[in-house]
């Protein structure tokens, strides 16, 4: 038998099942963004990116779920626990590789005031 289900229900339905996971998600990246001592703003925004990912990532592996397993562990929502573990990773990686050398990279350099080809190099990071 096939049930048919909008989009909205399933994300409130994986809000409910995995509403203690998310919050301990976030919690844990809250602590780990704290300590590489950003501003609170970016905290701010990483999180909300995070959370926003991490809802999606879950949507994805829910509907792909083979329904023979059982998504729930307790009270732990499995699907959740792989979203969150794939967002929180992903998003340390890029904010201590990338958004962080290239912060750095463009505090190194000086803006030109000369001509505009100088300032296009400076924006291209030549």
């Amino acid at each position: 038998m096939e049930h048919n289900i909008s989009i909205i229900e399933l994300i409130s339905l994986e809000l409910y099942l995995g509403s203690i996971s998310f919050i301990i998600g976030t919690l844990f990246f809250i602590i780990i963004l704290q300590k590489l001592r950003l501003k609170k703003i970016k905290i701010l925004l990483y999180t909300i990116l995070q959370i926003i990912s991490s809802i999606i990532i879950t949507s994805i592996i829910h509907i792909i779920w083979n329904p023979h397993y059982d998504i729930m562990f307790s009270f732990i929502f499995l699907p959740n626990i792989i979203a969150e573990v794939i967002t929180i990773s992903s998003l340390l990686f890029i904010i201590k590789n990338i958004v962080s050398k290239l912060t750095i990279h463009l505090k190194d350099k000086k803006m030109p005031t000369e001509t505009s080809d100088d300032i296009l190099k400076w924006i291209r990071l030549e």
